[in-house]
């Protein structure tokens, strides 16, 4: 069982491989994008259960725009992948218990396939090329992150609520909500991206024993 930072690592870092692949060697972006199947543990206060996710896939990668900014005097970069639209596919099965304090519980149940679409969707990256204290090695500080879209439209079948099944009304009004309660986790979402981030190309570098400026060149 996984948790929320280890998804976020292993995808933004398979977007950034791909990405970079494209970039550097030309290599072609596979769309639909597939990664592993994952498991979330949601045990939180008031909140018990676990949710498994199957054949997730994202598509319209062959769509995208990636580029790259780097400036070789202050070794600032920018990276930025856009993707008009973003739709996740795949499978699920979740039983999820929500307890209110003087109320009565919620439970939330499904199982079945779903399908995510996200509209004008743009993750921005913004970091500056350093060197570890021996000066071997480059890696990545002052990291600033960003993942945005413009709205969505969610659903998956099967979904109940306390044995109610969500009709499509129920998924428009989550969607609207979905998007408002992101704009809340701005904050959370750069500290994971940028996590993932610098493992990225902390890892990549360290590989090949790149240097500050190594890294830079092998950024354009």
């Amino acid at each position: 069982m996984i948790q929320k930072s280890e998804v976020v690592n292993k995808i933004v870092v398979e977007l950034l491989f791909v990405n970079m692949n494209m970039n550097n060697l030309n290599s072609p972006l596979s769309d639909p994008m597939t990664f592993d199947n994952f498991t979330l543990d949601h045990f939180l206060v008031f909140t018990s259960g676990e949710s498994h996710t199957f054949n997730p896939q994202l598509h319209g990668l062959n769509q995208s725009i990636f580029t790259i900014e780097a400036d070789n005097t202050t070794y600032n970069v920018n990276l930025r992948l856009a993707i008009p639209i973003a739709t996740l596919t795949g499978s699920y099965n979740l039983n999820i218990t929500q307890y209110l304090i003087g109320g009565p519980l919620n439970n939330f149940q499904g199982e079945g396939i779903y399908n995510h679409t996200f509209y004008n969707v743009e993750m921005s990256m913004q970091f500056t090329v350093s060197e570890t204290v021996d000066g071997k090695r480059a890696i990545v500080s002052d990291v600033h992150s960003q993942l945005s879209f413009q709205n969505c439209v969610l659903w998956a079948e099967n979904f109940k609520e306390n044995g109610n099944l969500w009709s499509n009304t129920e998924w428009m009004a989550y969607s609207a909500k979905f998007k408002v309660d992101y704009e809340t986790l701005i904050e959370e979402v750069d500290v994971l991206l940028s996590q993932a981030i610098s493992s990225y190309f902390g890892t990549v570098w360290g590989l090949f024993r790149y240097g500050k400026d190594a890294a830079l060149d092998w950024l354009t």
